[in-house]
């Protein structure tokens, strides 16, 4: 399943996580971190395609996280070959 994230406008990582329950098959028990979210990617939960939309806003606002979020989702793709995850400037309206 193809699953788009709109990263606009999140400047905290309380908002970050509140996006990816609003938006992926998070379980009710989801950790609401990074490895959490890495649990999810590689998870069997029916994600085949992950697009995040504002990503070079999200990083100029937390570029740390947004970093590491990066990081983390190669991390997920090399775990799971059949994962696909880009990048877009901009969610269409």
């Amino acid at each position: 399943m193809r699953y788009e994230i709109d990263l606009q406008n999140i400047s905290t990582r309380e908002a970050f996580h509140d996006r990816m329950v609003q938006s992926l098959p998070c379980p009710a028990f989801y950790g609401r971190n990074l490895d959490a979210l890495y649990d999810i990617l590689t998870g069997e939960n029916g994600i085949e395609e992950l697009i995040f939309y504002n990503m070079e806003e999200f990083l100029r606002v937390m570029p740390d996280y947004g970093a590491a979020l990066k990081t983390l989702c190669a991390e997920a793709m090399e775990q799971c070959p059949g994962l696909r995850i880009s990048y877009g400037e901009a969610l269409d309206d």
